[in-house]
């Protein structure tokens, strides 16, 4: 679908048996954040030092746009991974690159909010995106937030625990997207802590923006599309057979009027002579 802040997005979950890879390294568009729900797997990245990394559960990675890569699942069982890519028709140059990051061993801070600390994994621009932000945070039974908005799209992502979102449960694993703009809040209703990783997408242009970019483009495939031109041809060609036969079906009304008025001046000649 579509954000305020991200023309194209996606969030999806693969299941990869062992030894299987899901296709041989290839580069895209999009920019992605892969993260190992479940399994053990192997990074294969042609054009990185070096070029196979293993990835295990609680771990995550970075994909740039335009970056080789793909993964093998080399467990005992099955890889689990989950997947948010995006990309923007406006665009500028790189700024975070590729990077695998930890869950595991974070220094957490307090925060100014009761019963809540947070971990900041890392910040940068990227390709298309202003900002791209990610932290944990770790919330202590009934500890959490009131609904608010945000200027950018927010994605969490349970690590553990059980909370309450919106009207939504979310455990292990269980995600919630947050478009910019939306109140959201968020309160731990386990007795034990809750942790989640929290994705921030900033965009780089304003709303507006996009919306004038994507109305831009629709008018401009409206404008120069066949099937618009032949049907605009078919209606043009209609109303002037329309006003055509409306012509014809008037002078014929006219014939037959002037007809009818002289056959009666006729027949009023031929009367007053036989009188």
């Amino acid at each position: 679908g579509s954000t305020r802040n991200i023309p194209q997005f996606s969030c999806h979950v693969s299941v990869l048996d062992v030894h299987h890879t899901p296709h041989p390294p290839h580069v895209h568009a999009d920019e992605e954040l892969l993260l190992l729900l479940h399994g053990k797997a192997k990074l294969i990245l042609p054009e990185t030092k070096p070029q196979n990394l293993t990835i295990e559960p609680g771990e995550f990675v970075y994909y740039p746009a335009h970056f080789s890569h793909t993964l093998e699942s080399i467990g005992k069982e099955p890889a689990h991974y989950l997947m948010l890519k995006w990309q923007s028709g406006l665009s500028k140059k790189n700024g975070l690159s590729f990077k695998k990051y930890e869950t595991k061993k974070i220094d957490f801070k307090e925060t100014a909010k009761k019963g809540m600390k947070a971990a900041v994994v890392f910040e940068g621009n990227t390709k298309y995106l202003k900002k791209l932000h990610c932290h944990i945070t770790r919330l202590q039974p009934g500890g959490g937030y009131k609904p608010h908005k945000d200027a950018h799209d927010v994605v969490i992502i349970m690590l553990k625990g059980k909370v309450k979102t919106e009207e939504r449960i979310l455990q292990k694993h269980g995600v919630a997207i947050h478009p910019a703009g939306v109140p959201h809040g968020i309160e731990n209703i386990d007795q034990a802590d809750a942790e989640y990783i929290v994705f921030e997408f900033h965009g780089k242009y304003k709303q507006y923006l996009f919306h004038l970019f994507r109305f831009i483009i629709k008018l401009i495939r409206f404008l120069i599309s066949p099937k618009r031109w032949v049907s605009r041809a078919k209606k043009i060609k209609l109303k002037h057979t329309v006003s055509i036969t409306g012509i014809f079906r008037d002078l014929n009304k006219t014939k037959r009027m002037c007809f009818s008025k002289t056959i009666g001046n006729c027949i009023h000649i031929n009367n007053v002579s036989q009188r």
